[in-house]
């Protein structure tokens, strides 16, 4: 449940966000020529790509390229709240910013396929930056447009200090051009993962009929069944060549409820999980 958001606009453009949520509660976005830097204040969270997915604590951040994206809030076990600080980047608004004197490393940009988005832990000068962010949030008659556009520019000149630069840097450079990927690609990236099928057509960027009839079409099978059965398969295999705890074989494979993990093996290989184990 979303408990408080704040946010300043540049004309129409939402540039700077603080969100503070009670988890669990997810997140679809849709970054159309626009790109994202995303602070996490508070709690745990876990951001899907098409091609990846990347597991998000107090004190990180996240970079993220223009695409399709599921942000999934957790419930820790340290917090009873998720908080987040958001910094939107356009392409409009990065000239207006830098006043057409884009830095060598944007202005110069050339498209490649790289990473959809990039950790980032927050050093001392980010931590003091993401402090400002927060005064200013706590007082907005202190905000005004010069300000915005000096916090997005201050911003982009400390990530390219950070100890990842060079991926920064890189993002930074094909920061507005979608990325081309295959739907296989995007399939087998989460294929251990509990993520539903209305998930996955939202980081494919369809409905959730093109998405099933897509799926047909390259795989002979419903992505229901097709998908479970992968995670089953690779249970199985794990079940046989480790000695790890059933249950963390289950969330291994992307399965959220022993329960119907132990239903699911039972109905694929005729055993329990655990007499699967002894049979082997």
């Amino acid at each position: 449940m979303l408990k408080e958001h704040k946010h300043f606009n540049l004309g129409e453009k939402l540039i700077l966000e603080r969100a503070v949520l009670e988890p669990p509660f997810q997140v679809q976005d849709s970054f159309v020529n626009e790109a994202c830097v995303l602070f996490i204040l508070d709690g745990e969270t876990v951001m899907f790509s098409p091609t990846k997915s990347t597991p998000l604590k107090k004190n990180e951040a996240l970079i993220m390229k223009c695409g399709n994206f599921l942000h999934r809030f957790l419930k820790g076990s340290d917090a009873d709240k998720c908080e987040a600080i958001g910094i939107h980047f356009y392409p409009e608004v990065m000239k207006m910013v830098f006043e057409d004197d884009l830095p060598f490393f944007i202005e110069q940009a050339q498209h490649s396929k790289g990473v959809l988005m990039e950790k980032v832990v927050l050093d001392s000068l980010l931590t003091n930056y993401i402090e400002s962010l927060k005064h200013y949030f706590d007082n907005p008659g202190l905000v005004n447009e010069e300000l915005i556009k000096l916090k997005v520019r201050e911003l982009v000149m400390l990530l390219i200090k950070t100890d990842k630069s060079k991926a920064i840097q890189s993002i930074l450079q094909d920061l507005f051009n979608p990325e081309a990927y295959s739907f296989k690609e995007m399939i087998d990236a989460h294929l251990y993962e509990n993520i539903s099928v209305d998930e996955l057509s939202g980081l494919a960027g369809l409905s959730v009929s093109s998405f099933k009839r897509k799926f047909k079409e390259i795989y002979n099978d419903s992505p229901a069944k097709y998908l479970k059965k992968k995670k089953l398969e690779k249970a199985a295999d794990m079940l046989r060549l480790s000695n790890n705890r059933i249950s963390d074989i289950a969330y291994d494979c992307g399965f959220n409820d022993l329960a119907h993990f132990s239903n699911s093996f039972l109905a694929e290989y005729g055993s329990s999980p655990s007499d699967y184990r002894e049979k082997g």
